[in-house]
């Protein structure tokens, strides 16, 4: 019996020695791509499996675009405006790599040196040429990240290593608004760290996703003033609804009252009520896509013309690949297909977005730093 008992004390020894040795190991990666985040041990023991997904036939590369010679840095942000045009977020010759930050998540590069050529971009989505009028952002950012573009054609910007989220009205190149405290990490009312998206309501209110750090979704008023804020750090080894590990994306649903996010190293998109019809349901939990051919997620959009949301995952156990995913208001959901460009494939997907008119989504890359433009026929069998 003590032998037993000695070699059943052996065995799970050596379990938590393993566990122990990838958390370990965990701490020496790099941080998405550059900036991964693998500290939750729920990514290692949580099953893997190969899964095969129906091909969406709709979705179709479009070859050739943008024309060749176009040198970005890493994408952090894609965005499409009213008029079709695409916006890149890019990082110039910025690098996200292991000395950007250090372990209290302050920026260590030099405070006077922002990027000095500009960080956003804008392509023609016919024919995808730059349009040099209408580039900007030199000498203001330091570590682009999110970019998203209201229905009035604001920009709202985050940049991880101000910790901060601003917006710009549309045709001006200083912020109206800004949360956050430049170069200052935080996790109070008043500082971000490291933020990695926004999304907005017709309304005004805006919700941010703080993001690499806080791991929280915040609710602000189209002043800026702090409405609601949920969310919090994986506790255990599998996580439960609310709780986030690197949200990284976000999409509204607004007639769904419905806000969906890319909980990204925790393999997994999660939705809640935006608390657009009843500010008392803002928060509330309703759904968990949790597949498990879905992988880390790092981009989530909206197509409300064809009422599906589109996501894009990375490296990280299974094929890199968009989705297309059916979601009704109630919470029920399907993964209905997948699209890739059929040749190359995709390598490291940052960040997705949809055309207002539903016919386009464009997915822009972190190493190479590559922008994909994608046609989706409105013609398509029922699946």
């Amino acid at each position: 019996m003590y032998i037993g008992m000695l070699q059943n004390n052996m065995a799970a020894a050596c379990f938590l020695l393993t566990l122990l040795g990838l958390a370990t190991f965990s701490l020496s990666v790099p941080v998405e791509y550059e900036d991964s985040n693998f500290g939750d041990l729920w990514n290692f023991v949580r099953p893997q499996q190969t899964i095969e997904f129906k091909t969406d036939p709709r979705v179709r590369v479009q070859n050739n675009w943008p024309k060749s010679g176009i040198h970005f840095g890493q994408i952090g942000g894609v965005a499409v405006d009213s008029s079709g045009n695409v916006h890149v977020f890019h990082r110039g010759d910025h690098v996200w790599d292991y000395s950007t930050f250090d372990a209290h998540d302050v920026y260590q590069g030099p405070h006077d040196r922002p990027i000095t050529t500009d960080s956003v971009v804008q392509l023609n989505s016919q024919t995808g040429d730059i349009d040099i009028n209408q580039t900007w952002g030199r000498n203001m950012f330091y570590m682009p990240h999110g970019l998203t573009i209201d229905h009035e054609d604001n920009f709202w910007l985050t940049d991880v290593a101000l910790h901060q989220v601003m917006k710009f009205p549309k045709g001006s190149h200083k912020p109206s608004l800004t949360i956050g405290v430049a170069f200052q990490p935080g996790s109070d009312d008043y500082h971000l760290c490291k933020p990695t998206d926004i999304a907005v309501a017709k309304n005004g209110d805006f919700f941010v996703a703080d993001g690499y750090c806080n791991s929280r979704i915040l609710k602000f008023s189209k002043q800026g003033k702090l409405l609601r804020q949920w969310g919090s750090r994986n506790k255990g080894l599998k996580p439960g609804p609310g709780q986030f590990n690197v949200p990284h994306g976000l999409a509204l649903l607004e007639d769904a009252d419905l806000l969906c996010v890319a909980d990204r190293e925790n393999n997994r998109i999660q939705c809640f009520r935006a608390g657009l019809k009843d500010s008392q349901t803002t928060g509330k939990h309703i759904t968990t896509i949790d597949h498990p051919g879905l992988g880390p997620v790092y981009g989530i959009s909206y197509n409300p013309t064809d009422d599906l949301l589109y996501a894009i995952n990375g490296p990280g156990g299974v094929p890199v690949q968009g989705f297309t995913i059916d979601i009704k208001e109630d919470g029920s959901s399907k993964i209905i297909g997948t699209w890739k460009p059929k040749v190359s494939g995709f390598n490291k997907p940052h960040d997705l977005a949809v055309s207002r008119d539903g016919r386009n989504v464009y997915v822009g890359e972190i190493g190479p730093n590559n922008i994909w433009k994608f046609n989706i026929q409105k013609q398509w069998r029922q699946y």
